[in-house]
């Protein structure tokens, strides 16, 4: 028998289905089961309702203390939910709430017909996502006006619903004190909407937010503050992101082999991790091929019952392994590096599993088991019939605008390191153990040498001078350098000489 329900709010017939449904008799559309949530639509009568199962079992002891002082994340969605509709923001409509006997809660809002915001705004009409977007400003605005703030405002969180966008998940709502609350959610907004649109996008969705009437021009105190606060959100989700992949849960397990221990996805069956092991360990032979073998370890792509993958093994001799005892082992970092790219849209080969073997707290030896991107073609070696210089060029400064603007550093930023999807054009990271996330914005001199360094490292016959220029520009205008970009175009141009690494650089005319 599941927990007694003790109903504050809700009429009869959906007391009595709430009650069915916990104790196990009527089916329910499990839509999330997450060890704290559980979200289910269940039919009650002829109407569809959504029911949220909030667990207080598996919270941790902060949160069981907000639930004895009233302030648990199920209760002060229902007081939200309650406070909002009554001043006419579109949010589903709350019908009813119930405590359970073991500290669980329930609520129970009307079934919103429509798909997440984000997916609807990615197929809709030019015409259609422009309203769409300045609908959702106008329902920000109403949220604010009431006096609250939302807390975890993303695209994620507001329905395509038939009257117009329906915000929801208020457990992080607040009562909106002072307008620091509802910069923050702009700045979580602005962030969403970085992410799956244009800066038209954001800045048609934050006039109205801002001013719904009129969608008066933005002023440059105010777009600089949201910008600020974007930032901030984003260090703070990146930072959230990476420290979950870091550690078991609901992204990773903890595995150990012999002597060694590490993480590995839960894509990734426990049997193909040891497969792919012991077919590293055995190449040459087998079903394993030797990709790189030298004094800093060995790289092998080795094929499964279910699928080709990349085994790296490095072996650090000498004092490097003191040096990793405070920085991490080098599978340890690229697991660090993949996922905290991942988390920052930015494609690189994603690590599945890393091992190491530590004495004394000194990595001696570590694994890291990545994607099999080897069908794909280093940058440096695209020919035209494979990859047009004309889609590369754009490729790599995409990459590039993107890893900077989204506080990722690449000290190793050659070709060699890059993969090119020869179907797509997409481009890819790999060597992820020199991948890092600094803190503060990278200044023009960082930029500078990384794009030195790229530059460098592509031959002469990969891309020609203006294409290559073309790529800086655009680089440039997604990302300005406090210098003239010209000047810096110089400058990037004369440290690449520098190097005189693969490009020579005879027909460039920036000296």
């Amino acid at each position: 028998m599941s927990p007694r329900a003790r109903f504050e709010v809700g009429a009869p017939p959906l007391r009595a289905a709430v009650a069915d449904w916990l104790d196990g008799k009527p089916a329910a559309e499990v839509l999330r089961d997450t060890p704290r949530r559980r979200v289910v639509r269940l039919q009650v009568g002829a109407n569809d309702v959504l029911v949220k199962h909030f667990r207080s079992g598996s919270a941790p002891w902060p949160e069981r203390a907000k639930r004895w002082w009233g302030r648990s994340p199920a209760e002060r969605e229902w007081r939200v939910l309650c406070a909002l509709e009554a001043c006419d923001v579109p949010v589903p409509t709350p019908l009813g709430f119930a405590r359970l006997a073991n500290g669980d809660a329930v609520i129970v809002t009307a079934w919103c017909a429509g798909a997440p915001l984000r997916d609807e705004l990615e197929q809709a009409a030019p015409q259609v996502r422009r309203e769409a977007l300045r609908a959702l400003g106008r329902a920000v605005h109403a949220l604010h006006r009431a006096g609250f703030a939302h807390g975890d405002l993303h695209l994620g969180n507001a329905l395509a619903g038939p009257a117009g966008p329906v915000l929801i998940d208020f457990q992080r709502s607040r009562r909106a004190l002072s307008s620091a609350a509802r910069l923050r959610d702009l700045g979580m907004l602005d962030f969403s909407l970085a992410r799956n649109g244009t800066l038209s996008d954001r800045v048609r969705a934050l006039r109205a937010a801002v001013s719904p009437g009129a969608e008066r021009r933005l002023s440059r105190r105010l777009w600089h503050n949201v910008q600020a606060a974007h930032r901030a959100w984003a260090t703070r989700h990146y930072r959230s992101r990476l420290r979950h992949a870091s550690r078991p849960g609901r992204s990773a397990a903890l595995v150990r082999v012999g002597a060694t221990r590490g993480l590995r996805l839960h894509s990734l069956a426990e049997a193909d991790l040891d497969e792919a092991l012991r077919g590293h360990r055995a190449a040459p032979q087998g079903a394993a091929e030797v990709l790189e073998n030298d004094a800093r370890g060995r790289v092998t792509r080795v094929r499964t019952r279910s699928g080709f993958y990349v085994v790296k093994q490095a072996s650090r001799p000498g004092l490097r392994p003191l040096a990793d005892a405070w920085r991490g082992s080098p599978a340890r970092r690229a697991w660090r590096g993949g996922h905290g790219l991942a988390a920052r849209g930015v494609r690189a080969a994603q690590p599945l599993a890393y091992l190491e073997r530590r004495r004394l707290g000194v990595p001696l030896e570590s694994w890291i088991v990545l994607e099999d991107l080897t069908d794909w073609l280093p940058a440096d070696a695209a020919s035209p019939q494979a990859l047009p210089a004309a889609v590369l060029a754009p490729a790599l400064a995409r990459l590039l605008r993107e890893l900077h603007t989204r506080q990722a550093h690449h000290r190793d930023l050659k070709a060699r390191n890059l993969r090119v999807s020869p179907r797509s054009g997409e481009v890819a990271l790999l060597d992820l153990e020199d991948v890092s996330f600094p803190v503060r914005p990278l200044g023009d001199r960082a930029r500078v040498r990384a794009l030195a360094q790229l530059n460098a490292s592509l031959p002469d016959g990969a891309l020609d001078a203006s294409l290559r220029r073309s790529a800086f520009h655009r680089y440039a205008r997604a990302l300005p350098f406090q210098a003239d970009a010209e000047r810096v175009l110089r400058d990037v141009v004369a440290q690449s000489r520098q190097r005189r690494h693969h490009w020579r650089g005879d027909t460039c005319d920036a000296n």
